[in-house]
């Protein structure tokens, strides 16, 4: 029991810690308790709206089902593919175990949820909230049998990315991209999606009051850490996967510009959108220090 949830639970947990590391000083330094209580008491008002923690609860779980599956394809974890030879109960035990501990913020959070419907005697919420947090469990815990029985599964590419392999030479700096688009989708666009409505949210504070370049900076450095785990992946990719690189006669600074190209790269989505909605009572210098602010965070925590 203890080396499964190691690998699926620890590592997770470990893997992601700069999202959730970013979700506790979001909900803990810029909320209130106040300020949480109103967004429960929202979030309960109708059975539309409760669709919403509901939606990003489904979102969470198909994050954790991709980490999933991928972690199931590393050669260090090859001895977990002796878990069907036990029995279907202990099975179940072991999946359910790893799904309730792995969607532990879920259901801390719908208990919270129910906690404030109680309060105000919204059933059909509580109903709701109850059933969602217990399938998404349950679809976990299947999705996680299914990977150990059926593993391996042969992937087939497309006519176009045959096309595209055959007339083009991939360059280095677009190998670990190329592979998080196929290996990492879900977690690339939770990543992006997140780091780029930090820097709307913030970029549009500007259109109401008048900041200075700090507020910017601050925006870019909790979009710097949502972009932490795409990181993190590479510099797994580059010493596990192309370990081989390091027997090669490259230089230690062309090594370096290649790694921070492929960062520059990874962030571009970043650049594009402060570009396009940058303040217009900053001057543009900012948008190069917020911008090479941006790549040296990254740097440093690779």
């Amino acid at each position: 029991m203890n080396a499964p949830l190691a690998v699926f639970v620890r590592q997770f947990y470990l893997a992601n810690s700069s999202f959730f590391l970013f979700i506790i000083v979001l909900a803990g330094g810029f909320m209130r308790s106040i300020d949480h209580i109103f967004l429960a008491e929202f979030f309960i008002s109708t059975p539309l709206v409760t669709t919403i923690p509901i939606s990003i609860w489904g979102l969470y779980t198909l994050k954790v089902m991709n980490f999933d599956i991928q972690t199931l394809k590393e050669n260090e974890n090859q001895f977990l593919f002796c878990t069907p030879f036990m029995s279907t109960s202990t099975q179940w035990s072991i999946a359910c175990s790893i799904a309730f501990l792995q969607l532990l913020p879920v259901s801390l959070y719908a208990l919270f949820l129910c906690a404030v419907a109680l309060k105000h005697d919204m059933t059909l919420s509580i109903i709701m909230i109850l059933l969602s947090s217990e399938s998404l469990l349950v679809l976990l815990a299947f999705s996680i049998l299914r990977s150990l029985h059926s593993p391996n599964h042969e992937k087939r590419l497309s006519w176009i990315s045959q096309l595209v392999n055959r007339r083009f030479t991939k360059p280095y700096v677009l190998f670990y991209i190329a592979w998080m688009v196929r290996q990492e989708f879900m977690m690339m666009i939770t990543s992006k999606a997140l780091s780029i409505l930090i820097l709307f949210g913030i970029t549009t504070l500007y259109k109401s009051d008048n900041y200075d370049s700090r507020l910017l900076l601050i925006g870019v450095l909790f979009a710097s850490y949502a972009n932490i785990t795409i990181i993190q992946t590479q510099h797994h990719f580059e010493n596990f996967r192309l370990s081989w690189m390091r027997g090669l006669p490259i230089p230690l600074l062309k090594r370096m510009l290649l790694t921070t190209v492929t960062i520059l790269l990874v962030i571009l989505p970043e650049f594009a959108m402060l570009l396009k909605s940058f303040p217009t009572a900053l001057p543009w210098a900012n948008y190069i220090y917020s911008m090479g602010f941006m790549t040296s965070i990254l740097l440093l925590f690779y």
